[in-house]
């Protein structure tokens, strides 16, 4: 990538099509090519691959369960159906394809208001890391239909609840980032 490969839209006053928040705090391209774009207070733009916004979900705090929160859009996974998982500072989410409705999501046995701060979608799994409450795993292949409430296993046996990242490796294993204010540490877990 070059210099001229990057698009610069964030506060540009003089495109209306850009992004309509300047603090963005989690990027993510999906597999359309499109670019959702989570804000901190506003919910989610998403831009086409030449930077211009072509769709927008807002934070409505009148309707909490099919609204983001006025809360940090931090980061987003697609599952193969379009739909796309996104977790905020208020929870998890599940946005339509085309970025119109969300769905507040509750998983067994977690406090749906905690923060999501990591996720991976890896085949039907979906892993959801939270700053506080450690690591869960989500089979999406057992949801029913559009169900709200899904069933979930929170990870036993790590060394800390404090989960900040995810990623697989090619064996299969699940590397898991944790910090603190003045350390970080990776670990890396087989028998999930």
């Amino acid at each position: 990538m070059c210099s001229s490969d990057l698009h610069t839209i964030f506060g540009q006053s003089s495109r209306p099509d850009s992004l309509t928040d300047s603090t963005v705090v989690g990027v993510s391209q999906l597999s359309d090519g499109r670019v959702w774009v989570g804000l901190a207070k506003h919910g989610i733009d998403v831009v086409d691959p030449e930077g211009v916004r072509t769709g927008t979900l807002r934070s409505d705090l009148s309707r909490p369960e099919t609204a983001l929160p006025e809360k940090d859009v931090n980061l987003f996974a697609q599952a193969g159906s379009g739909e796309v998982y996104a977790g905020t500072n208020l929870g998890l989410y599940r946005v339509d394809p085309v970025a119109r409705h969300a769905t507040r999501l509750t998983l067994a046995g977690r406090d749906p208001n905690l923060p999501v701060w990591a996720l991976l979608l890896q085949h039907r799994v979906l892993w959801v890391a939270g700053a506080f409450d450690g690591l869960w795993e989500v089979d999406l292949g057992s949801r029913q239909g559009a169900a709200t409430a899904l069933p979930a296993r929170r990870i036993e046996g790590l060394s800390d609840p404090r989960m900040v990242a995810l990623a697989p490796d090619s064996s299969g294993s699940l590397w898991i980032g944790r910090s603190e204010e003045h350390t970080s540490e990776l670990q890396s877990h087989h028998d999930l």
